[in-house]
């Protein structure tokens, strides 16, 4: 899957922020990349961009470029268990799953946060997309 990330503005600098839960442990990793160009269009905080390479990220109207270095910043926040109701959790590829009578099922997100970066079927048919070419016809 493609890497996404979204326009922000952070302490007054322009970023593209990148959100990924790690598969081993309940961490979301936000990771800030500083912006260095942009070109073709003016990103307003919250515009969605997809990596393309050597530290370009695109968008329909233009090219956000962060450079090749390293990311500016990795913040580590831990992803909180929803409500058991007395059944078994476990954190699983980078989700959390219950324990039912037909097994290990996908069991949301805990009241404290929303899980962002989570993506509904049309935008991941979207990315598809655009990554590939092929259309994508729902059905």
């Amino acid at each position: 899957m493609a890497m996404t990330g979204t326009f922000k503005m952070r302490g007054g600098e322009p970023y593209v922020l990148s959100i990924y839960e790690e598969h081993e442990e309940p961490i979301r990793r936000r990771i800030w990349w500083r912006v260095r160009g942009v070109r073709g269009f003016a990103p307003n905080d919250g515009h969605d961009v997809y990596f393309s390479r050597d530290g370009y990220w695109v968008s329909r109207g233009g090219q956000v470029f962060t450079g090749g270095e390293d990311a500016e910043t990795v913040e580590r926040v831990p992803v909180p268990p929803p409500p058991a109701r007395g059944k078994q959790l476990r954190w699983h590829d980078g989700r959390w799953e219950r324990l039912l009578a037909k097994g290990w099922v996908p069991a949301g997100q805990g009241q404290a946060q929303s899980r962002p970066g989570m993506k509904t079927k049309g935008q991941l048919n979207r990315e598809i997309e655009q990554a590939t070419g092929i259309r994508i016809r729902e059905s």
